[in-house]
């Protein structure tokens, strides 16, 4: 597998690694909602964070999440009812845990690139 490095931040992930992207590149990479779940507890794996905002619509929320320590954001969409029974409001510390094995990494390209639009068969 792959290691891949969130910034400075000192969270590192052990990825699946296709040998398409070199080594210490930087790419971008997504991760599933089901990927990704929220704890109000802390432990050894969790990544501490705030929620910086809650945007509902109905049964679904948009939970945006700045990391702690870092210049990052990450967006969560979650049901109404999950919102609420984690307690979520504006400002909670709140802690991430992310599913490695569904971690997606993409290559960053720039936007001129013509491989940037170009699927692989």
């Amino acid at each position: 597998g792959g290691t891949l490095s969130w910034g400075a931040s000192p969270w590192s992930f052990h990825v699946v690694d296709k040998g398409r992207i070199p080594p210490n590149s930087q790419v971008a990479w997504v991760i599933p909602q089901e990927g990704l779940s929220v704890h109000t507890a802390p432990d050894g794996q969790r990544i501490p964070c705030r929620v910086n905002t809650i945007s509902s619509l109905g049964q679904i929320a948009l939970i945006e999440f700045s990391i702690d320590g870092l210049d990052e954001h990450l967006t969560w969409e979650a049901s109404a009812a999950e919102v609420k029974r984690l307690g979520l409001v504006q400002d909670a510390q709140v802690y991430l845990e992310l599913d490695r094995k569904l971690i997606h990494i993409m290559p960053l390209r720039p936007i001129n690139d013509p491989r940037r639009f170009v699927g692989t068969t």
